[in-house]
């Protein structure tokens, strides 16, 4: 199934109960079962489906654990972080949860680029007041 061809109430609760899906069906089918889906939402034209998964993305992180959060779920964080400030929202408000996950190793390489992530949201916020 394709989630671009849902309606929309049906796409944002297939978003907003994502986590709810992969604690029950576990982490062993993230491959087979649910990555493709996620991948396809994660690129949803609707902002609202990427918005209920960025704030979702700690709770996704903590049922994959760490390895699959490195490979899988981090690429996807800096791309919410890019993404429209509902969606980076959802990211950053979250950040220390998916931190957590993540071992002291992995989190060390990736302060710099958080920091570069606050500098650019920080500068945007500031050409948007006249």
């Amino acid at each position: 199934m394709q989630i671009a061809q849902v309606d929309n109430d049906t796409a944002y609760y297939c978003a907003f109960n994502f986590p709810a899906v992969l604690r029950t069906v576990g982490s062993q089918n993230w491959y087979e079962k649910l990555k493709p889906m996620h991948d396809q939402m994660v690129r949803d034209m609707r902002w609202k489906v990427r918005r209920s998964l960025s704030y979702s993305m700690h709770e996704c992180a903590r049922i994959l654990g760490p390895a699959i959060t490195e490979s899988d779920l981090m690429p996807v964080l800096f791309h919410f972080l890019q993404d429209i400030a509902d969606v980076a929202a959802g990211v950053l408000e979250n950040l220390p949860q998916i931190l957590q996950v993540l071992s002291q190793e992995q989190r060390d390489k990736y302060i710099e680029l958080f920091i570069q992530a606050q500098n650019k949201a920080e500068q945007a916020n500031k050409t948007r007041w006249r």
